[in-house]
């Protein structure tokens, strides 16, 4: 959801016209003797280094992690690459962000949503102010798959807020695509170092 939502308001519609693949970054950067789940800084960091297909070209399979994108749609993911990542645990910077595209975030314990927006004045029980998030639930859940956190609430799940700086929106005219198990993530570490509880969020968020 995060780079659909991205994209959308990088690209000033009012709803995501795009939708990228889950598949295409779990299934390549998920190696079958780890733990199940990638953590959120782990998908930023990949999309910075791989960019994502969308769903058209790679469809998203529940359930299916064992099948790889092939070359066209690892050739067609460097359209999307990331332009680098951050995070915050500051409320004010996290709003201010929200102003300019999506964030992710953990709303719990191994999960994590999209924050698509905010409302200072939403009463949530004894809270006043939330964020608006998308789940990866379906529509089913919530409000046709929405939901609000209040901000005090959002604070305490050892918060921080991230997302990408920017998305590229062009294919590169010679394709570079790193090898994933020889590539390094020595910036990833140091980004992470103070932020790196083990918590694994849920993938499709991000997607």
């Amino acid at each position: 959801h995060y780079l659909s939502w991205l994209y959308a308001k990088m690209n000033s519609l009012p709803r995501p016209e795009i939708l990228f693949s889950p598949s295409f970054i779990y299934n390549t950067y998920h190696q079958p003797s780890w733990p199940a789940g990638m953590g959120i800084f782990s998908g930023a960091e990949f999309i910075c280094q791989h960019g994502c297909a969308t769903t058209d070209i790679f469809p998203f399979v529940p359930g299916n992690t064992d099948t790889l994108p092939g070359q066209d749609a690892r050739y067609a993911s460097l359209k999307y690459l990331g332009e680098d990542w951050e995070y915050t645990n500051d409320l004010a910077t996290a709003k201010a962000w929200l102003l300019e595209g999506a964030l992710v975030s953990n709303y719990g314990p191994n999960h994590a949503v999209c924050y698509v927006g905010y409302d200072d004045n939403k009463i949530i029980g004894a809270d006043t102010g939330a964020f608006h998030f998308i789940n990866s639930y379906g529509s089913a859940w919530g409000e046709n798959g929405y939901g609000w956190q209040s901000y005090n609430a959002s604070l305490n799940v050892f918060q921080y807020y991230y997302r990408l700086k920017g998305l590229n929106n062009t294919l590169p005219a010679v394709a570079v695509w790193n090898d994933i198990e020889n590539c390094t993530y020595n910036r990833w570490i140091e980004k992470t170092v103070f932020v790196f509880s083990g918590t694994i969020g849920d993938l499709s968020v991000f997607l």
